[in-house]
């Protein structure tokens, strides 16, 4: 039976404060939300909503159902707390620019 197979998978979490990456043995045919889930996230991060949180693989977003493969990374995501569009035209406004390293003046 295929779900007899093993492979082995990584979820990163990262916050501006904690980051983790946890390692995993998941059966062939598990979901990036099925690992998310068995994972039992919301002791390390009581915030995190598992069941509607966006996830990625290798930095691109995937749905939930995602069947994950040997070796792939799954990626808690995090919303956006800020528009980027609107702090860029903020700026603009008074003549600074989004840097590199963070916000700058001009």
């Amino acid at each position: 039976m295929v779900r007899d197979k093993l492979i082995q998978v990584e979820i990163a979490v990262a916050y501006p404060e904690l980051q983790q990456i946890f390692s995993l043995i998941v059966p062939v045919g598990t979901t990036a939300q099925e690992v998310v889930l068995g994972a039992d996230l919301v002791k390390l991060f009581p915030e995190l909503n598992v069941g509607t949180v966006p996830l990625g693989v290798w930095g691109k977003v995937v749905r939930p159902e995602y069947l994950l493969c040997d070796g792939d990374r799954v990626e808690v995501l995090r919303r956006l707390q800020i528009d980027p569009k609107k702090t860029r035209r903020e700026l603009a406004e008074i003549g600074g620019y989004m840097g590199s390293a963070g916000f700058e003046d001009s």
